[in-house]
């Protein structure tokens, strides 16, 4: 009998199947939210969504697709006009197949037929589908709609380097209109902003107040309008702080220091005195303590002030908090007096620090007002708006009763269906117009009877993880109360509600992402960085790359030791050793780099050595520390691409050729001819350039004229 084979059994792990959430997500019936960690197929899913939005009846036009920048909307315009094109003219098998896969059944034969008309649909949508960016949006808005917004139809974008160009423009002129009339409200209002900041320091305040125009003006808009100057919203921080206006800080200083007080707060007299008699009979610090209050109590009101810092270190610690030992065990029967005139103290420097916060906002206040409006007449003479007047001005057209439904009447098709791409980083005004928008989605038009929204969808998608904190004013909480939001408008509407979230990663291998995965264990690294309320510890990242090796090192932190301290007058004959953390970083990493390609490692995925092109370098910023990289592995003869971004102006050649550019413009201008004269345009070499340049009598121009007619190099540069 032959001998039986033992079977194993071997635990195979099974590749997550990703189409089946996706399908969840790009579901056309139901709005979605989608949760999604990177590499997980974002792209994807907003293609799919549309896709099967067309396949199930929606035009093109009813669909709007909100992404966060122009290279996404192309990406996106690409990706679904590909998909049609191919649908429209593959065979009926390899159309059947990407149906299938799309929405997980067998398409019938009335499907492959609308499928097969989308793309002429597509093609014939007047003005195309609507993927664009929230400015964009916005702009077309305030264009169909001038006279409701109250803007002229004509008006400019402004880029954002004109816009930065000319806040600058309205600072200037702002803080000239303070030099020449310095007797105003608004220069007051700088004269007590300056002693709290530096120079320096100033100037980044007034570039925040400009970066956050747009927080400014919604703020002007909730008190009093945004067009009626900070007067009613000065109020309200003075009625939030209980503050009366016009109350100033000295007169606050000097209740402290009067025998009247303000109000109640005033000083008991005749207890204090009584416990300087009560510490004089104390230790040596009763005594000091009881010499100073005495001085003070005798004192009039005006030396009290000069000396108040010294009274109050008596009773408070440089903290502000009460001492721990205001008298001592002989002299503890002073303590009820010392304990009440400290408490009158600290209520005193309170109401000090309340009253400097009040004027201080206030004169913020005034100071914004005075550059956004210089700003706006700027942008008024040339008819142009930023991006920040886009948002602001829609989402106040919007806003207004009835403002949202007449503008999706009015607008180019009939919109159901809003896509938002990127929603980590939507500030609170970009939600609010996308709310408005849809609005009229879950609205009851028949009393009590909810209105079927079946054919209204929206759909979301983003990962708060991955939110740019505080750019564009990015909230990320923001994207938790948001989806409770409009779970709760679908819902209550009779809609189809979702929350789907996409954790299978096309992107790294398992050991990158377990890696990841077990920082993300620690309660220090997972604090903050997820608002979710369903899931805020469990964050996972399944890998769909099962089987592929990978390997994570951690290297050790190089600090910086600095530099050997110098003798006294030190000769220059030595080189001073100063060591770089990121240049040896980045000769580390060379080395490591050279080792695998040297020892001709295996890729195991690909099953061959690895080449220099399979490496790729990440860095957070782009840093000297890229330089420093480039030069490390270049010096070891390593092909490597280079930087993904330089400056253009700052290369060597571009400088060359402007430097030439401007030379024929201003032939006296010595310098530019002599870099151009040393630059490989040219070549001089020192001497070479002694020759022409020393001892000349007019320009460098003149003196190489001079010279070309002697000596046929410098002719032969001349005719050049």
């Amino acid at each position: 009998m032959a001998e039986r084979k033992k079977r194993t059994n071997v635990k195979r792990t099974r590749k997550p199947d990703p189409n089946v959430v996706q399908r969840r997500a790009s579901d056309p019936t139901s709005s979605v939210w989608v949760t999604a960690s990177a590499g997980t197929g974002k792209t994807k899913v907003l293609t799919d969504r549309v896709l099967r939005l067309m396949l199930e009846g929606s035009q093109p036009e009813n669909i709007l697709c909100v992404t966060f920048t122009n290279a996404g909307a192309s990406v996106m315009k690409n990706r679904i006009r590909e998909e049609l094109e191919e649908w429209a003219t593959c065979s009926d098998a390899v159309l059947n197949t990407k149906l299938r896969k799309l929405t997980g059944r067998k398409a019938s034969s009335k499907k492959l037929a609308r499928a097969r008309q989308l793309f002429a649909e597509y093609l014939d949508t007047p003005g195309g589908m609507k993927i664009q960016t929230i400015h964009s949006f916005c702009q077309s808005m305030l264009k169909r709609f001038p006279v409701e917004t109250g803007i002229p139809p004509y008006f400019d974008v402004l880029d954002e380097q004109s816009a930065s160009e000319m806040l600058k423009q309205a600072q200037a002129d702002i803080l000239q209109q303070v030099q020449d009339e310095p007797d105003t409200k608004l220069a007051d209002a700088v004269r007590r902003i300056t002693p709290e900041v530096s120079e320096d320091d100033f100037m980044s305040l007034m570039g925040e107040i400009t970066y956050r125009r747009g927080e400014f003006l919604s703020v002007f808009e909730e008190f009093g309008g945004a067009d009626n100057g900070p007067d009613a919203t000065i109020s309200a921080v003075y009625d939030y702080l209980g503050v009366e206006e016009g109350t100033s800080a000295k007169s606050l200083r000097q209740a402290i220091c009067s025998d009247k007080g303000i109000d109640k707060n005033r000083p008991d007299i005749d207890a204090l005195y009584a416990a300087t008699d009560i510490l004089e009979n104390g230790t040596k610090t009763d005594k000091e303590k009881a010499l100073i209050i005495k001085d003070w109590l005798d004192a009039s009101p005006q030396d009290r002030e000069e000396m108040l810092d010294d009274y109050i270190k008596v009773f408070l610690t440089d903290k502000g908090e009460v001492r721990k030992r205001l008298a001592t065990k002989k002299t503890e029967e002073a303590l009820p007096a010392l304990l009440k005139e400290a408490t009158r103290i600290i209520d005193g420097i309170e109401a000090i620090k309340t009253v400097n916060v009040a004027r201080g906002t206030e004169a913020l206040l005034t100071l914004s007002d005075a550059i956004l409006t210089r700003y706006k007449e700027k942008k008024r003479a040339v008819n142009a708006l930023d991006y920040d007047d886009l948002i602001y001005r829609t989402l106040l057209f919007l806003e207004e009763e009835d403002g949202s439904a007449w503008a999706l009447q009015k607008l180019d098709g009939d919109l159901k269906h809003v896509l938002v791409d990127e929603a980590q980083d939507t500030n609170p005004d970009q939600w609010a117009i996308i709310a408005a928008i849809t609005k009229e989605f879950f609205k009851s038009e028949q009393g009590n009877k909810k209105q079927s929204i079946e054919d209204k969808t929206m759909f979301v998608v983003g990962d708060e993880k991955q939110s740019i904190f505080s750019f564009q004013r990015a909230d990320p909480k923001e994207f938790e109360r948001r989806r409770e939001f409009f779970k709760e408008q679908v819902t209550k509407a009779g809609g189809k509600w979702q929350h789907v979230k996409m954790e299978v990663t096309f992107r790294s291998s398992p050991a990158i992402m377990s890696a990841v995965d077990a920082v993300f264990k620690n309660d220090e690294a997972s604090d903050g960085l997820s608002f979710d309320t369903e899931s805020s510890k469990d964050i996972t990242h399944k890998p769909f790359r099962l089987g592929q090796s990978g390997h994570v090192e951690i290297a050790p932190v190089l600090k910086s030791k600095g530099m050997a301290p110098l003798p006294p007058w030190p000769l220059p004959i030595e080189r001073e050793e100063n060591f770089d953390p990121a240049a040896e970083l980045a000769e580390n990493i060379a080395d490591n780099i050279k080792q695998l390609l040297d020892k001709g490692e295996k890729l195991k995925a690909r099953g061959r050595a690895i080449a220099p092109s399979d490496i790729m370098i990440l860095v957070r910023r782009r840093s000297r520390f890229v330089d420093d990289m480039i030069r490390a592995l270049k010096k070891r003869d390593i092909p490597v691409a280079g930087a993904d971004r330089i400056s253009l102006r700052e290369q060597i050649a571009v400088m060359d050729l402007v430097a030439l550019g401007e030379f024929t413009q201003f032939p006296k201008d010595d310098y530019k001819l002599a870099s151009i004269l040393k630059s490989p345009l040219i070549g001089l070499n020192d001497k070479e350039l002694e020759r022409v340049a020393l001892n000349r009598k007019g320009s460098l121009w003149e003196a190489l004229k001079e010279k070309g007619s002697k000596v046929q190099k410098y002719q032969n540069i001349v005719e050049y």
